[in-house]
This record gives structure tokens, C-alpha cells and sequence, in this order.
């Protein structure tokens, strides 16, 4: 396995590396700095910023990394595995001259499998939560989606139904005469221009008449330019 370097600072502080402790347990992907840092802000909080540091990369690049002693070390390997906290534990022991650490100086078979099972446990914890989030983010995004189609649906209704008003709303006489015959019923009209333009009237509640006959502002136009 890996060994870890552990570095002396000039303030004579010993530290590991975050480049070394990520490629320890995230690996060697593109994004392992990274993603390990995102991780030590969480477990670490805001004290994670007392062991920042800076390093250059092969693009001489100057970016951002931490040099963290022995308790927070070890509190990052243990974010990730059991096994990984009981590695950086030893490297620290090795350091103090401790060969054989008392807690753990060689793990079983049983143990290994047991520590392996607790970890692919925890994983599967986080997945887990993961994916319930992505459901619960889902729904929600559903029902506003939902809500807005209907809201969508009932601005159109009021503004159709806007369009729309009786003969006594409209002002208009319950009868005129046309160039045919005198003194014709104004709905009949009325229902034979909303056939020609295709819109048809449409029936309302009124409190006084039960329901009432509408019609479209269109049908009213086309109905005063012709008879009034």
C-alpha cells in the first residue's frame, strides 16, 4: 500500500498533505484533490483553513492545499473507510517510533471482512439518502410543474371567459329590424353570426334568469356594425 510521507513544518508541526491523503483515498482520478477538499470541509468545518497551503502544478498553476496534523488526518481517513483511518493511524505511529500500535497492530482476516462489510455499509447509507433526495427533489419538481400547468390553464379560462358577455351586459335591444323583416328576436341574430365566425355562445349561471346565453365580444362587433 501507499506510504504516507509525513511532513515537518517549519513552525515544527508534522503534517500530511491533502494531495497525498486524497490519493490515498480517492485515488488518482482528475478530480480527487478536489473532491477530497469538499469532503474535509465538511468533517473539518471552518477549522480546516488553520492548515491551508499552496503547491504548483505541471501547468505552473498555483492552487490551494493543507497540510493537516495527526487527529484531523486521521478524522479524514476515517470519513472514508475504517480500514484507511487504522493505515494513517499506523503511519503516524511509525512516526512516534510505536512499531506496533496497541488498538491495531494487524488486523485479522475477520476483522478486515467485518471493517470492508461496516464500510460498504456506510456507502451504501449515503447512496441511499442520495438517491431519496433526488426522489424528493423530483416530486417537488413534478408538482410545481403540475401546479403551473394549472394556473397556466385557469389564466386562459378567465381571460377566454373575458371574451365573452351577455346581450343585457352588451347593451344591446332584445329586438331590431333587418333588411328582411322587422322587429327580430337579437339572439336569433346573435346565434347566427357566432355560427358564421365559429364561435359559438356559450351558456352562464345568472341568479335571476338561472342561465344565460354569451357571446363573444367578436359576434357583439360584428353585430353593432350591422344593426346599430
Amino acid at each position: 500500500m501507499l506510504t504516507l510521507p509525513i511532513q515537518t513544518l517549519s513552525s515544527g508541526l508534522k503534517t500530511m498533505n491533502s494531495l497525498d491523503l486524497a490519493y490515498l483515498c480517492v485515488g488518482q482520478s482528475k478530480d480527487a484533490h478536489s473532491d477530497f477538499i469538499k469532503k474535509a470541509k465538511k468533517v473539518l468545518g471552518e477549522g480546516l483553513g488553520n492548515f491551508s497551503d499552496t503547491y504548483t502544478t505541471v501547468q505552473n498553476k498555483e492552487l490551494t492545499c493543507y497540510n493537516l496534523p495527526e487527529r484531523e488526518a486521521c478524522l479524514m481517513a476515517m470519513s472514508y473507510s475504517y480500514d484507511l483511518q487504522a493505515f494513517v493511524y499506523d503511519e503516524w505511529q511509525k512516526l512516534k517510533g510505536n512499531a506496533e500500535p496497541k488498538w491495531l497492530v494487524e488486523l485479522s482476516p475477520e476483522a478486515k471482512i467485518a471493517i470492508a462489510d461496516l464500510s460498504k455499509q456506510r456507502d451504501e447509507a449515503i447512496k441511499t439518502k442520495a438517491q431519496i433526495n433526488d426522489k424528493r427533489t423530483a416530486t417537488l419538481m413534478n408538482k410545481a410543474s403540475q401546479d403551473s400547468k394549472r394556473i397556466k390553464k385557469l389564466e386562459a379560462k378567465l381571460q377566454d371567459e373575458g371574451q365573452y358577455t351577455s346581450l343585457l351586459a352588451a347593451g344591446l335591444p332584445q329586438r331590431v329590424d333587418t333588411e328582411l323583416k322587422d322587429n327580430v328576436q337579437t339572439f336569433r341574430i346573435l346565434k347566427n353570426i357566432s355560427s358564421d365566425l365559429e364561435l359559438p355562445p356559450r351558456k352562464v349561471d345568472d341568479q335571476r334568469y338561472g342561465q344565460v346565453n354569451t357571446y363573444h365580444v367578436d359576434v357583439i362587433k360584428q353585430f353593432k356594425a350591422e344593426y346599430l
